[in-house]
């Protein structure tokens, strides 16, 4: 089998046509001023209500007549020094964690036994 020597083709590429950009015009719309209208300001009368004073009533002073308190002294009372009893905390001790012994297993040999020879017996 001969086999003869693949050629390619060259590659055409056709060239980007770009479309022109059209930009529309502004319009700008023009600015319409609205005329202020002044509401015309309404002014209420003050209505004044008379001021009614009532009579001054002034009570009779009366001075009561000033007791003194004879001066009582209280004993002075020592208390006693009270001793609270020393608590000693128990000790704690952390339980001792034992890991469990972890055993090979025991690999026996195969026993071989020889075979034996008897030896033939003579009569």
């Amino acid at each position: 089998m001969i086999k003869s020597p693949t050629t390619k083709s060259p590659t055409i590429r056709s060239p980007r046509i770009r479309s022109p950009t059209i930009k529309s015009p502004t319009i700008r719309s023009p600015t319409i001023r609205l005329p202020t209208i002044k509401s015309p300001t309404i002014r209420l009368p003050t209505i004044k209500s008379p001021t009614i004073r009532s009579p001054t009533i002034r009570l009779p002073t009366i001075t009561s007549p000033t007791l003194k308190s004879p001066t009582i002294r209280s004993p002075t009372i020592r208390l006693c020094t009270i001793k609270s009893p020393t608590i000693r905390s128990p000790m704690i001790r952390s339980p001792t964690i034992k890991s469990p012994t972890l055993k090979s297993p025991t690999i026996r040999s195969p026993t071989i036994k020889s075979p034996t020879i008897r030896s033939p017996t003579i009569k």
